[in-house]
């Protein structure tokens, strides 16, 4: 996702997972969709910065930072509907936008074995914890799901 760009939503897995993965497929680098343990790093790295001088804003309530219907203070402006990404400067934490709400996010980790997890909150939820997590079938089309891809960088063996 980049700044002022559309999200790619209302998909379901299989084809957001195919989207995240033709971004780049070069002898030098490889997109992929995350990996839920990716996310986990992710929330751990915020904790450990100043964005995060309050542990909360990330493991119970991100309404500060991010779209949701109850979104407050500098998040508040735009929220509660669907929005390009970064819409709201105040909805990144260390330059990296929507990562809490705005859409859902889905992972490449799985519950049981039907399910694929998702992540984050939604412009139509209340601020929950950017580490939330859910599931869902992963042949759900759901209007506030997207996935963020990953890239990774190939070296010479």
């Amino acid at each position: 996702m980049q700044k002022g760009q559309t999200v790619l939503t209302i998909e379901n897995w299989y084809n957001l997972k195919k989207a995240c993965t033709n971004i780049i497929s070069t002898s030098y680098a490889q997109s992929t969709m995350i990996y839920g343990n990716q996310w986990d790093e992710v929330m751990s790295w915020l904790k450990t910065t100043e964005f995060a001088s309050d542990p909360s804003k990330v493991d119970s309530d991100s309404s500060s930072w991010e779209n949701y219907y109850n979104s407050t203070g500098g998040a508040e402006t735009g929220s509660g509907e669907k929005r390009s990404a970064g819409y709201n400067e105040a909805w990144q934490a260390n330059n990296i936008y929507d990562l809490a709400g705005n859409y859902t996010e889905w992972t490449q980790e799985t519950y049981d074995t039907n399910y694929r997890v998702y992540r984050g909150g939604s412009y139509n939820a209340s601020g929950t914890s950017a580490s939330y997590r859910s599931s869902h079938f992963p042949s759900n089309m759901i209007s506030d799901d997207s996935s963020r891809p990953a890239l990774y960088i190939k070296t010479e063996s």
